[in-house]
């Protein structure tokens, strides 16, 4: 079979509803525009006999294929159960390719619901989730509490982004890359929340200028998730006099080991009986101050850090 294109100029640029399928499926995934906490798309309140609810204004996609519940609630009949046992029904959102139409659906189950129904072809059909329906054996209705609505819900795309700015109007559950700093974060509805990071790496740090390594200096991740810094340094040039505003810069950690919000502090020993503070800005530059006393050349920084990113 030749190769072949669509939209095609040669075609007078027409789309059957199988290419359009094709082309669109993954323009939008299946499921409602919906998200936890949005009132549940279908529900049973008891009145009406064996139906369910179907909420005005829903919105859905099926392989492309958009979908709406109109401006009015409508109900889907149950099937009765004389079975003799409770059943599990499923309500799923179907595309049928006898008419290209998408619809909401009723699948009876037996003690388990079935299966999503999912034909890859040119024909059949294909679902998505929306709500469970318990019926009871013998039911004259369904109650609240019978139904589950949950549904498949349409996401959203990855994309890589930078740590410092990140995408401000994110949707629950939206994932992201921080091409900076190498994690996979999402959003829980409240903040950015690291999903995953190399806690195996480790980076060389240099010192900045008026210090000199005096032996390995480091910053790696913790098992557990942590920062460590190691820093072996010795003062050069010129004394640290205490009381400055900011102290001295010592080094600066790559992105990827900063400190998120906010300035991780800790303590140090320099030779032979002195203390200085240290401190991790969010821009990663590691800071030691000392009020009172004076870093005279030639004394020696020595310590490990450890902060949680």
């Amino acid at each position: 079979m030749a190769e072949a294109s669509w939209p095609d100029p040669a075609d007078g640029r027409v789309v059957n509803e199988r290419q359009y399928e094709l082309l669109s499926a993954r323009h939008c995934d299946d499921g409602l525009y919906w998200q936890p906490g949005d009132p549940a798309p279908v529900y049973a309140d008891g009145t009406g006999g064996l139906v369910v609810h179907v909420r005005a204004n829903l919105f859905g996609c099926v392989r492309g294929f958009g979908w709406t519940s109109g401006d009015s609630e409508t109900v889907l009949a149950i099937g009765a159960n004389n079975s003799g046992s409770t059943r599990t029904d499923r309500v799923v959102l179907r595309l049928d390719r006898s008419d290209w139409t998408v619809r909401l659906a009723v699948k009876q189950g037996v003690t388990s619901p079935g299966d999503l129904t999912r034909d890859a072809g040119d024909t059949g059909v294909w679902e998505t989730h929306v709500a469970w329906v318990t019926v009871p054996n013998a039911a004259s209705s369904i109650l609240a509490n019978q139904v589950v609505s949950r549904p498949t819900a349409v996401g959203s795309r990855i994309r890589p982004q930078h740590s410092a700015d990140r995408d401000p109007k994110p949707h629950l559950g939206q994932v992201a890359y921080d091409s900076d700093t190498g994690r996979w974060v999402g959003w829980n509805g409240l903040q950015w929340v690291t999903i995953w990071q190399d806690l195996t790496a480790q980076a060389t740090l240099s010192p900045t200028t008026n210090w000199r390594t005096a032996g390995p200096c480091w910053v790696r991740r913790t098992a557990q998730g942590l920062v460590q810094v190691n820093l072996n340094l010795i003062r050069q040039n010129v004394s640290f006099f205490g009381g400055t505003a900011e102290g001295s810069p010592l080094t600066q950690v790559p992105a990827a080991y900063r400190p998120q919000g906010y300035i991780a502090y800790g303590h140090a020993h320099v030779t032979p009986d002195n203390q200085v503070r240290v401190r991790v800005e969010t821009d990663g530059v590691v800071w030691a101050d000392n009020p009172t006393k004076t870093v005279t050349t030639g004394r020696a920084l020595r310590f490990t850090f450890v902060y949680a990113p």
